[in-house]
């Protein structure tokens, strides 16, 4: 038996409660829907960008500096992170590598909607709409929900849940 890791694995931070972080239900041999349990920005050091391990009221509420010199927000920074992460996840799921061209439903949780609804769409448009709509491909489906909390604590400012249709699979 191998031990070794995947990059998906690297990516994604151990599950703080009893579930899988992915699951593979096949429906038949060449169609596969690929579950992705809420994935947050959370690193596998316990750190959460931008805010690292602590929070900062400041940091969530004020646009910070991105490498290309413009503004992001702490909300827009986690999604990045997060689309990245399960496109990772998907790829190391199936050898078709589709990443985001395979979703075919989201649903995102927004700690703050009324901050953070511009800039999540934003990242969410530049990141799977633009990509999805240059190929042709249906948007997938998507719900967006403001929550009170979530998990490990208040620097945790989105999480998304994601499906995705695979032809192959050979993880999960």
């Amino acid at each position: 038996m191998s031990t070794s890791t995947t990059s998906g694995e690297k990516a994604i931070a151990k599950p703080l409660a009893s579930y899988s972080a992915a699951r593979v239900v096949s429906l038949s041999p060449t169609t596969h829907l690929f579950y992705i349990s809420g994935t947050t920005a959370r690193q596998p050091d316990g750190q959460v960008p931008p805010f690292g391990h602590s929070y900062s009221e400041s940091l969530a509420n004020t646009p910070t500096a991105t490498a290309d010199h413009g503004l992001c927000s702490a909300a827009a920074i986690q999604t990045r992170i997060i689309l990245s992460k399960i496109t990772t996840v998907i790829n190391d799921a199936s050898p078709e590598l589709l990443g985001l061209e395979a979703l075919v439903e989201l649903t995102i949780f927004a700690k703050s909607l009324r901050r953070d609804y511009a800039a999540i769409n934003k990242v969410y448009d530049e990141q799977v709409g633009v990509l999805l709509r240059s190929k042709g491909i249906p948007l997938p489906a998507r719900t967006c929900v403001e929550v009170n909390g979530m998990p490990p604590d208040e620097r945790t400012l989105v999480e998304i849940k994601a499906v995705a249709k695979l032809a192959k699979v050979h993880k999960y």
